[in-house]
């Protein structure tokens, strides 16, 4: 969606290029913890683009509205938009994709189709955001060396790229963080804004820029906004949400600053700028820490920023003893947590809390008095249960996890391996207490059943977008849910017992299902429809699970010799097409029914019988038990056009390579893939082992 507004450009005078530049930015999205939300990155990005670049041709677009709707990303019609952007005449193409967290599968398979298939004119890809901020880039431009990468906040460094551009000078990378000149902050463009509000998302506004603190161990800030805290100016806030009123008669929004009023005369200066104007109040959430709350509270600021629309706070708390706090640098204790926190009840301002449950250095005393923390009443706030500290890139804790490795502290773990992109996080850290993450492995286990149903749940709550009436049915049961976790917890470690607990969350998710009903609403509630059928469907699928498992898979060659993969969802290891073989079916009318509903196809011929490969399956953490699965293979020749946005749940993507490309691993894909294919290539070339 394009919008036509007027941006002023950027004081100076603007620089003579010799070329226009077209510029298409996208902001990718995954499918796993999807919060509706308007991406203010490539707002702000493309805003700049058309304050500093002259006659810049302009396209902007976001998955989110298409993730919402089917709960997957067609990346096939995405590169086919850019080869059509791209393909209108000789003009300079710079395209600029935003890659937050759990999107690089998605990245990866179009940047690969977009090689398969190039545009006929020359591209210039960038790459931003977070992935490319937390990631060594090492590991991004070895499957793709000729992106480029821009670390940190990429407003003024994407205008440059493009005037690079239209100068005729090649793009380089932007590896090093550079603070932006916040004094002349360009307002977003907000050419998704009404998308977003449609679907009943999150409206953005930026008020600061990074953190004065910058110390906890768990945390890049430091790497990716700077530990110098620098706000914009109060007349850009204030005249940005009488722009939003004005254009898109706005209810409520949100603020992006990772710690927003953390210069208290700023937020005087703020705070008055926002009572003097002309404008109705409008509602709005805030993220604070506990010394930046308390010092608000003391200076008499957070009752003047409630009297301009501040009615919900997200708290940095995170943990539930002062050793727990000390171990993670999180630089506060308990009373203070505590003052904070009563501080926002007694103010009637709704609050949500960050909580980081388990982490990998933590001892057992230090788990147990994280979840007591919890059960006094507290968990009611708390964003979720079973949060994990993620190891990341740049983080003091990636240097401890490393140094551990290194002094033999830490044993049979490659921490270079087992680094994920697409997660930004090194992954199965080993806990240092064995009884800890034998936990941690119980809770998963419970946990992932219903991660996205909950993470959806919780993303309408937080909207506020539902009737009023519905609003607060739906908010009782994300609480109960909650609660429901807590209770497993406490379960885990001794201080409560209820053998019920797994039968209490199906007969409450059939209520979240009789309440949004099973039918489209055509909004984010989409997401909870389908995430509760799905949690049915795979809890009923569970209860008849046996410890043998009998799949038939479709290995599909097209006349390239290319092999068909699927990705199923929250997976990063790509698959062959096909399942579970159903008691009394016939494996091949097993294969021909699972293709055709994972690809929406409807012709399948099985043609020539391909080994069959044995291999652990799944491992249940709470008995131990591991199931074990026999898979066999058939090449299989499909007609008719893929369509997996008509198809189930299980396949969010897919992607044609070739036998070679498979086992040099231009994706990660499971073991019987690369066996397969190392079979298929070696009868390609007449070498047999």
């Amino acid at each position: 969606m394009n919008r036509n507004i007027e941006v002023p450009p950027i004081s100076g005078a603007q620089e003579v290029l010799k070329n226009n530049v077209r510029v298409m930015l996208i902001n990718m999205e995954g499918e796993y913890g999807l919060s509706l939300h308007e991406p203010i990155g490539i707002e702000s990005v493309a805003a700049r683009l058309l304050a500093e670049v002259p006659g810049v041709e302009l396209d902007i677009f976001d998955v989110q509205p298409e993730l919402v709707r089917t709960g997957k990303v067609d990346t096939d019609k995405l590169a086919e938009r850019v080869r059509n952007f791209a393909s209108k005449d000789g003009m300079p193409f710079l395209l600029g994709i935003g890659v937050p967290i759990y999107s690089w599968e998605y990245t990866k398979s179009f940047l690969i189709k977009l090689d398969q298939d190039p545009p006929k004119s020359p591209v210039t890809v960038v790459l931003g955001n977070a992935i490319p901020t937390y990631t060594n880039p090492e590991l991004i431009k070895r499957e793709f060396p000729n992106v480029k990468l821009v670390v940190g906040e990429g407003e003024e460094v994407f205008a440059g790229m493009a005037k690079a551009l239209a100068r005729g000078e090649e793009v380089q990378d932007s590896l090093y963080y550079t603070p932006p000149n916040l004094e002349e902050y360009v307002r977003p463009y907000r050419g998704l804004t009404q998308d977003v509000i449609d679907l009943g998302g999150s409206v953005k506004i930026e008020t600061s820029h990074g953190c004065d603190y910058g110390a906890c161990t768990f945390c890049s800030r430091c790497l990716r906004a700077g530990k110098d805290y620098r706000t914009v100016p109060e007349g850009t806030v204030v005249n940005e949400a009488q722009g939003l009123l004005d254009d898109f008669n706005i209810t409520r929004f949100e603020l992006t600053d990772e710690e927003a009023f953390g210069d208290t005369e700023a937020t005087s200066r703020l705070v008055s700028a926002l009572k003097s104007a002309d404008m109705p109040r409008v509602p709005f959430v805030a993220s604070l820490r506990v010394d930046t709350l308390i010092k608000l509270k003391e200076q008499g600021l957070l009752e003047q920023l409630q009297e301009v629309g501040l009615d919900k706070v997200f708290l940095g708390v995170e943990g539930g003893s002062d050793e727990y706090q000390k171990q993670i640098a999180k630089g506060q204790k308990m009373a203070a947590v505590k003052k904070a926190m009563l501080i926002v009840q007694e103010s009637g301002i709704d609050m949500e809390i960050g909580y980081i449950m388990f982490s990998w250095r933590m001892n057992f005393d230090m788990l147990k008095k994280n979840i007591e923390f919890l059960a006094e009443g507290n968990a009611q706030f708390v964003s979720s249960l079973f949060n994990i500290l993620a190891v990341r890139a740049g983080t003091l804790d990636e240097k401890l996890l490393r140094k551990y490795v290194q002094q033999g502290i830490i044993t049979d773990y490659d921490p270079d391996e087992m680094f994920s992109v697409n997660l930004s996080y090194y992954r199965d850290v080993p806990f240092l207490d064995e009884k800890v993450g034998q936990l941690y492995q119980e809770v998963t286990e419970f946990g992932k059943a219903d991660a996205r149903l909950y993470y959806s749940l919780k993303s309408l709550v937080r909207a506020e977008s539902l009737p009023l009436d519905m609003q607060e049915q739906a908010r009782d049961l994300y609480l109960r849910m909650k609660d429901l976790h807590l209770k497993f917890l406490q379960n885990a470690v001794g201080l409560d017992q209820d053998d019920g607990i797994a039968e209490k969350r199906r007969k409450l998710v059939e209520e979240i299902q009789t309440l949004f009903g099973t039918s489209s609403m055509g909004d984010i509630s989409d997401i909870v429809i389908r995430e509760t059928l799905v949690f049915l469907n795979e809890e009923a699928e569970r209860k008849t699970a046996t410890g043998e498992q009998i799949g038939s898979m479709i290995v599909c060659v097209n006349s390239q010799n290319k092999i068909l993969l699927v990705r199923p969802r929250d997976d990063e290891m790509w698959a062959f097409p096909g399942g579970e073989v159903r008691d009394g079916e016939e494996i091949r009318d097993a294969a021909i029914r699972e293709v055709r509903e994972e690809l929406g196809v409807k012709d399948v011929e099985i043609l020539d019988q391909l080994p069959v490969i044995s291999k652990e399956g799944h491992h249940d953490a709470t008995t131990g038990a591991r199931s074990r699965l026999i898979l066999y293979h058939s090449t299989a020749r499909i007609k008719g056009e893929i369509d997996i946005h008509k198809s189930d749940h299980e396949v969010v993507d897919t992607l044609w390579l070739s036998s070679e490309e498979i086992l040099r691993e231009r994706v990660k894909s499971r073991d019987n893939v690369k066996e397969i294919a190392r079979i298929l290539s070696e009868r390609k070339t007449g070498v047999h082992n």
